[in-house]
C-alpha cells in the first residue's frame, strides 16, 4: 500500500494523505488534476510499497509538473530521479521504476567504490527491497 500526503500551500501545514492500495482499480493519485493545486510546482510524499518487493521507509518528497505540451514529469531533488508519462499516474509509476532501477544500479556498482556506496547507503533511508 503506497501513502501519498500532498501539500497545500496555501494553509502550510495542513495536507491531505491519499493511500492507494495495490490492486487493478485505479488509485486514488491517477485523479489528482495539476490544475486544481498550487500554481507553483506542487509537491507530494511518496511512503509505502511501491512495487510488490519494495517498499519506502521513510517519505520522499517528489515535484510534479507539467510541461508547455500537456507531458508529466515527477521528480525528487534528493537523488535526482524523474519519470515521465502523458498523464499524472503515467509518471509516477515511471518514477518508480527509475527510482528501484537507480537502487540496482548503485547496488551492483558498490562494492569497491566508497562514492558509489555512500550513495547506496543514503538511498537504503529511503528505498528498501522486500521479501513481499
Amino acid at each position: 500500500m503506497s501513502r501519498i500526503a500532498v501539500p497545500y500551500a496555501d494553509t502550510g501545514a495542513r495536507s491531505v494523505v491519499v493511500t492507494a492500495a495495490q490492486s487493478t482499480r485505479p488509485s486514488l493519485v491517477s485523479f489528482i488534476s495539476l490544475s486544481s493545486l498550487p500554481s507553483h510546482a506542487p509537491q507530494l510524499f511518496l511512503f509505502g510499497r511501491i512495487a510488490p518487493t519494495w517498499v519506502i521507509v521513510q517519505p520522499l518528497l517528489v515535484t510534479l509538473e507539467q510541461d508547455e505540451d500537456g507531458y508529466y514529469i515527477v521528480s525528487d531533488d534528493e537523488f535526482a530521479v524523474y519519470g515521465d508519462g502523458n498523464s499524472l499516474s503515467g509518471a509516477l509509476e515511471d518514477y518508480k521504476v527509475s527510482l528501484i532501477d537507480y537502487y540496482q544500479l548503485l547496488a551492483a556498482r558498490a562494492k569497491g567504490d566508497p562514492p558509489t556506496l555512500a550513495l547506496l547507503r543514503r538511498l537504503r533511508r529511503y528505498l528498501c527491497p522486500t521479501a513481499n
